[in-house]
C-alpha cells in the first residue's frame, strides 16, 4: 500500500466528515423548531448527566470508603460548574481531585 493511497483515504474521509457536519446545519437550519425538541434541547443535558452520576455511582463500594471520595468529587464538580460555568474545569478538577483522593487517603 502505497503512501499517496493513504493521504487519499485520509483526505476523502476528511472531506466526507465535514460533507456530513455542514450538510446537518444546512438542512435542520429550514425546518420550524419543535415542541419536543425545544424540551429535549433544554432538559436532555440534566438528564444525561443524573444517568452518568448514577451509574458511576453503581460500582461504588460503600463498605470500605463508604463513597466519600465519589460524593466529594461529585459535589466539587456541581459546585465549580454552578460557579464557573465552564464544563472542562469542573470535569478535569474534579476528576483530578478524586485520583488524589483515591491514591493518597483511601
Amino acid at each position: 500500500m502505497s503512501s499517496s493511497y493513504l493521504y487519499f483515504a485520509i483526505f476523502l474521509c476528511a472531506v466526507f466528515t465535514f460533507l456530513t457536519r455542514i450538510l446537518a446545519f444546512l438542512v435542520f437550519s429550514q425546518i420550524k423548531p419543535n415542541p419536543t425538541m425545544d424540551y429535549l434541547k433544554r432538559h436532555l443535558p440534566v438528564m444525561i448527566m443524573t444517568i452518568l452520576i448514577f451509574y458511576s455511582l453503581s460500582g461504588t463500594n460503600w463498605d470500605h470508603t463508604k463513597g466519600i471520595p465519589e460524593i466529594s468529587a461529585i459535589a466539587l464538580s456541581a459546585l465549580l460548574h454552578l460557579k464557573k460555568k465552564n464544563a472542562l474545569l469542573s470535569i478535569f478538577l474534579s476528576t483530578a481531585f478524586y485520583m488524589i483522593l483515591i491514591q493518597s487517603i483511601f
